[in-house]
């Protein structure tokens, strides 16, 4: 395998597993949620990982220097059992 295939293949199973996280994070808030404050999965999901545009650049590999960074230290941070 290619090595840019292989590093795809290790940032997507690191991304699910981030999800999963975030998932879980998610579930424990689900019970406080009322009408008022209900957030749904896809925007806790897009409020923690910033816009979807973000997210578009990281498909198309676009990210600037800033943008890397910053995603890095989010991962980081919900690797670490924070991501509040």
């Amino acid at each position: 395998m290619k090595l840019n295939m292989i590093t795809k293949l290790l940032i997507d199973a690191q991304m699910r597993s981030i999800e999963e996280k975030l998932w879980q994070q998610w579930l424990v808030k689900y019970p406080t949620m009322d009408k008022s404050n209900f957030l749904s999965f896809d925007k806790f999901k897009e409020l923690t990982f910033g816009t979807k545009n973000n997210e578009k650049n990281v498909d198309n590999n676009k990210l600037t220097s800033e943008q890397a960074i910053e995603k890095a230290n989010k991962i980081r941070q919900l690797d670490r059992g924070g991501g509040e």
